[in-house]
C-alpha cells in the first residue's frame, strides 16, 4: 500500500473512533442520568407511610441503610465466634466501637457537614447508633452474666454485674 493511503486510513479510523466513542459516552451519560432519576424517584425521595409510628420523615433509602447497618452488626457479632466467651468479648468490642462516634459529640458535626448530611439525617444516625450500642451492651452484659451463673439476689452479684468484674467469679 501507498504511504498516502495508510495516512488516509489511519486518519479516517481515528476520526471514526472519536465519533463513535463520543456517541457511546453520550449514551452512557444519558443512561446513568435516567438510572439516577429512577433511583431518586423510587427509593430516595418517597417517604415511609406517615401513619407508621416513629417513622417521621424516613425514606425508603433510609430504611435500606438502617437494615444494612443492623445486619452488618449482627454479622460482626456472630461470624467466626467459637464459644460463649468469644461472643461476650466480641459483643463488648463492637459495642465500644459503636459508642465511639456517640462519644465524639459535637466533633461529629464537622464530619456531618463535610458529608453534606442534613440535621434530620444526622439525628437519625445518632439515634440508631445509640440504640444498637445499647442493645449490644445489654446483650454483652446478659450473656456474660448468664455464662458465669451470676446470682443477682445477692449484693455482691449485683455489684459484680454493675462493675463488670465477672472474671472474679472464675477464680
Amino acid at each position: 500500500m501507498d504511504l498516502i493511503l495508510w495516512y488516509a486510513v489511519t486518519l479516517g479510523g481515528f476520526v471514526t473512533f472519536c465519533f463513535l466513542s463520543h456517541r457511546i459516552l453520550l449514551m452512557i451519560r444519558v443512561a446513568l442520568s435516567y438510572a439516577a432519576f429512577c433511583f431518586l424517584k423510587q427509593k430516595y425521595y418517597p417517604q415511609v407511610h406517615r401513619h407508621v409510628r416513629g417513622s417521621g420523615k424516613l425514606t425508603r433509602f433510609d430504611i435500606v441503610l438502617l437494615v444494612l447497618f443492623v445486619i452488618r452488626n449482627i454479622i460482626c457479632l456472630v461470624f467466626e465466634v467459637k464459644d460463649v466467651a468469644g461472643f461476650v468479648e466480641r459483643s463488648g468490642v463492637i459495642c465500644t466501637i459503636n459508642l465511639v462516634p456517640l462519644a465524639l459529640g459535637e466533633h461529629m458535626n464537622i464530619v456531618a457537614s463535610w458529608c453534606r448530611l442534613s440535621l434530620g439525617t444526622y439525628t437519625r444516625m445518632h439515634k440508631w447508633l445509640g440504640i444498637v450500642a445499647i442493645v449490644e451492651g445489654l446483650l454483652h452484659m446478659a450473656v456474660g452474666a448468664a455464662s458465669h451463673n451470676l446470682d443477682l439476689r445477692t449484693t455482691s452479684g449485683i455489684a459484680m454485674l454493675a462493675v463488670g468484674r465477672l472474671e472474679i467469679l472464675t477464680k
